[in-house]
């Protein structure tokens, strides 16, 4: 991101951020889990090989494809819910995103 596009992103995230009332989606949160890969593909040499996701992107490769826009509003809750548990500025988490870019997008 340029220096211009960040400040515009970490201005509409607090936006939202500051008017997110999780009280609704926690009612319905219910058990938490994360799934992890069987360990039968992740012994495969293809785990190393590009994939294409089906329900989230983290990263920019597939950022914006539509297919995987119903999942963006739960990526926001989920960083919500961290700053909320840190007690930590939006800006010192873009801050930290802005020192690695560029080894995150290599």
């Amino acid at each position: 991101y340029a220096a211009s596009a960040m400040a515009t992103w970490v201005t509409d995230i607090q936006r939202e951020y500051e008017s997110y009332d999780p009280s609704e989606y926690e009612l319905k949160l219910g058990k938490k889990c994360i799934y992890k890969w069987p360990s039968d593909l992740a012994r495969t040499s293809s785990m190393s090989m590009h994939r294409t996701p089906h329900m989230a992107s983290l990263g920019p490769y597939h950022h914006g494809e539509e297919h995987l826009q119903p999942m963006e509003h739960h990526k926001k809750r989920a960083l919500y819910r961290i700053l909320k548990r840190r007690r930590v500025p939006l800006t010192r988490f873009a801050d930290s995103l802005e020192g690695i870019e560029q080894e995150l997008r290599d």
